[in-house]
This record gives structure tokens, sequence and C-alpha cells, in this order.
């Protein structure tokens, strides 16, 4: 007889265009006392990620044996968002190169320069003859990375293979365009991109279809960074790789691989450095972790994927955050000593504690009114409005169906009728594109869906207009601020920590 959930399953691969979001609380939900982890370190350990400093959740979830203990997504982020993984991306490369091996299609030593006899200089030095897809799967390709590269040519291959190579397989020179080879290197053996490859072998069969990566403009999937994906779906890989690559008692990826990916094949930082999660090794692609047996997919501005394979525990966290590797230490240092292999006693009082704390969690927003009445130089309340800014074109915002209209043309990038709510997030999916911390060429290339913003406004000190903007699926924001007392427009990005500041040429209120 076929259960119910597996009935579930089956119509959820089927109709995934449908079932966009569905996927998201498929994973059961437990107290932390029914998987043997001390309510009040799960309370203590949430709040510690939550109130770190310099540091903006977005979102958090934490599994043992299979169950969600504790998460939080921070309105206006949602369950079902997916998020930017940055370089978290390249433990999924790693996942599609052991596809490859275990198809007999690929091998740790093979020779990175055989796959691209079409790309290679005119002259091939010893040490580019010897590196070997170990070496970029370890980070050690020999390479002095170039982070400006991608940002500075299409060609992406043909120039990296063109540079100097050091000391194969030698040292951890931590490099995204590594990873990028790995997934050329994928392609090439396969005839599949890696998003393809883990599609129709790992994602599908574990009912995960919200997710996509980017591409380069040789159409090959970055590897190194620019996956999106749900948490939910983060959870579902982190307990993948805990359980040596088996999922609901199919071998999806060889045991023998996750074992390789897992362990140290490198070491990372100085021996005389204090302990840290950085220095204590790097597998293949995931960085060893401070507990012993526990290891990372670690991706920049925060983004992480924990897992303990020895207590079947895995921590996502999602953030825009400076204080990474506080974050890790408060998993090692707080939530882990709760994690019991006897039974622990139920406590109601902090199980509710929990619940609370993660579901009041909120962004901080600016506190105003709805509306003003200027009294100068506009003696009415500011309804319609358009604002010409001197060296920029023409914002506009507009009241519609109980929101504001945001379009504006800055050099920030422009905004297509983004609404802005009061006291509220309005959501609205859209193409415009959120400020971004690398420049790569086709940057977005790839992805299919548009981005989601979530926009509020509010009035304050009687001639001042300040608006929010948020890419719930990414780790950026824009505040805007318009100030008719001082003729200014200032524009800021939390992501880069630019303000920008127009002066007001005009502007005409109805």
């Amino acid at each position: 007889m076929i259960q119910k959930k597996h009935i579930l399953s089956i119509l959820a691969v089927l109709f995934l265009p449908l079932f966009a979001v569905a996927q998201t609380g498929v994973l059961p939900r437990s107290q932390a006392w029914e998987q043997n982890v001390d309510p009040q370190a799960l309370l203590e350990f949430v709040k510690a990620v939550t109130e770190t400093k310099d540091t903006e959740l977005h979102h958090l979830m934490v599994v043992r044996g299979g169950a969600v203990l504790a998460e939080i997504h921070p309105e206006p982020f949602r369950a079902e968002d997916r998020h930017t993984l940055y370089s978290a991306s390249k433990t999924f490369t790693a996942l599609a190169a052991g596809l490859a091996y275990d198809d007999n299609l690929l091998r740790i030593n093979d020779r990175v320069a055989s796959f691209f006899p079409e790309f290679l200089p005119d002259s091939v030095s010893e040490k580019l003859a010897e590196m070997t897809v170990k070496d970029l799967l370890t980070m050690s390709s020999g390479i002095v990375p170039d982070w400006e590269m991608r940002s500075n040519t299409t060609k992406w291959i043909q120039t990296w293979l063109a540079k100097n190579v050091i000391d194969p397989g030698k040292q951890l020179r931590y490099d995204s365009m590594t990873t990028y080879m790995l997934s050329a290197v994928v392609q090439k053996v396969t005839g599949k991109t890696i998003m393809d490859l883990l599609r129709e072998r790992i994602f599908t069969p574990m009912g995960i279809s919200e997710v996509e990566w980017e591409e380069s403009p040789e159409g090959i999937n970055t590897g190194g960074w620019g996956l999106h994906i749900q948490t939910e779906s983060e959870a579902k890989i982190g307990m993948l790789l805990c359980h040596k690559g088996e999922w609901e008692g199919k071998q999806l990826v060889s045991r023998e691989w996750i074992e390789q990916m897992t362990s140290k094949q490198i070491p990372t930082g100085n021996p005389n450095d204090p302990p840290a999660d950085n220095n204590q090794g790097y597998g293949y692609e995931p960085w060893m972790s401070m507990d012993p047996g526990a290891f990372c997919a670690n991706g920049a501005f925060g983004q992480y994927i924990a897992m303990v394979p020895q207590k079947d525990v895995v921590v996502v966290i999602s953030e825009r955050s400076g204080q990474g590797a506080q974050q890790l230490k408060h998993i090692w240092n707080i939530l882990m000593p709760g994690v019991k292999d006897e039974p622990v006693e139920p406590d109601e009082a902090a199980e509710k504690a929990i619940a609370d704390f993660c579901n009041k969690q909120k962004l901080p927003v600016d506190k105003g009114k709805k509306s003003v009445m200027m009294s100068k130089p506009v003696e009415k309340t500011m309804g319609a409005f358009t604002i010409k800014l001197q060296g920029a074109p023409t914002m506009t915002i507009e009241p519609r169906g109980g929101v504001y209209q945001l379009t504006w043309a800055l050099k920030e990038g422009p905004m297509k009728s983004v609404p802005l709510a009061f006291d509220q997030w309005s959501y609205r999916t859209n193409s415009d594109q959120p400020p971004y911390s690398i420049t790569p060429r086709g940057r977005f290339t790839g992805l299919g869906r548009q981005w989601t913003t979530a926009g509020r406004y509010c009035w304050t000190n009687g001639q001042t207009l300040k608006m929010q903007v948020q890419w719930v699926n990414w780790i950026s924001a824009r505040y805007i601020t318009v100030d008719f007392k001082e003729m200014k427009v200032t524009v800021r990005d939390n992501f880069t920590g630019k303000t920008i500041a127009y002066n007001i040429q005009s502007y005409q209120g109805s």
C-alpha cells in the first residue's frame, strides 16, 4: 500500500509548476524535548542569533531527527522566499560532481586541462598540466585568485586557464572561479548543467522545485555562487549530507562520495591561530567545523548550512551580517550542549517562549504617520506628487489602491511601480534587480523568476517621507528619504552602505 506521504510526494513532482511554494512546511514540526533537545538551550540560541550585532537575520531553521524545532522568517521575509546562498552554493556544486563521479564519468585525479583543449594557452605549463579535479574541489588549483576576472571578460574558462599556475594541490587559495571551473568540468562530462543534473537526480526526488542558479556568459552555472533556494530545502540538503547521501531509503549520492566530500582534505588557516571554524580544514567544498565531525556550507554575509551528523542536527542561517563567525559560535557554544542523547524533560513554558519569540520577529522599520498636512510650500495633504531632482530623472509617488506607488530612474537602478504600504509591507514581483556585491558579466542570467520586493513608508517630522524597499529573495534593501524642508532626496543601500543625496529641483503635489 502506498503511504499518504508518498502520494503527496508524487503529486508534488507531477505538478511542480503549480506547487511553487508547496515544498515549505513539508518537514514535520516538533517540540525540542521530543527530539531530546533542551528547550532552554534552543531558546537561548535563537535569541543569540537574532540579537547578534551588525546582523539582519532573514531566515533561521533548526532541525534534529528530520523535524523542525524552530524557525524564524522575520517580516517581510517569508518561508516561501528563495534566498541567495553566495558561496554556500559551492557545496551543491560538489554534490553535482559526486553524481558524475558515481556514474564513472569523472575521477578526482583527472587532469583539468584534458577537458578543455579548445581553451588551453598555446604553451601549457607543467603545473597546469598537473592540475586535477581534486585540486578544484579543495581550492588548491595553484592559481592566485583574481576576483575581478569575471567582471572583465566573458571568456571565463580561457582566461582562467591562461593564468600562472604555481603549486597545484599544495595550498588552499579560496577562489569562487575555481568552483566555476568544477561546474564547467561536470557539464563537460555529463552534457548537462549542474542545475539540470541536480534537479533530475537530487532536487526532484527530494521534492525541491523552488530553486534556480545563475549562469555565466558561457552558459555554465556559476558554481561558486549564484544558487537561490528556500530555507527548508537547504535543511533537506543538510539532512542528505548528514545521512551520507541517503534520502527516504534511497541512495541519491554514493556514501563513498559524501564521506570524502565532508572530510578534511586540505588544511586551512595558520596552525598557530586560535581555533576557529575557518581553520579546521576544508573538504570537497564544505568547511570543517569546531565541533568534531561537523561541517558547514559557508556563504558571504552570513549564509550557512551547518551540519552535525553525529547528532543528526542541521542549522540553516540566511542573513546580511558581518558577524557570521559569531553565529557559528552560537551553534557550538549554546545550541549543541543542549542536544542530548538521552530523553529531555518537557518544558511547556520554554516551548511556548520559543514559538512566541520566533513568530514575533520583524525587521526594524521607521515609525511615523500615514499622511501629513504640509504647511509649506504646499498647504494641503500630499497625495500624488512628482519630484524633479537635479542631475537625475523624475521620481513619482502616487497613491493607488491604499498604497503609494514609487517609480524612479536613479543611478542606483530603476524601480518600476514598487508598492509601499503604511505600517505593513506591500509585496510586488517585478524585474527590478537588487544591488549586488559583485559585478560578474551576465549577472542574474539564468534566473527565470522575477524579483520580489516588499515596501513600506511613513511620514516623520511633518515634512519627511521615508520609504524602505527590501528584496525578500536577496540580501539588499534600499532606503529613500524625501526631505521637503531641506529639499533633498537621499538614497541608501544597506548592502553597500553607500548614501547618495540629490537636491530637489522642484516638485508638484496634488
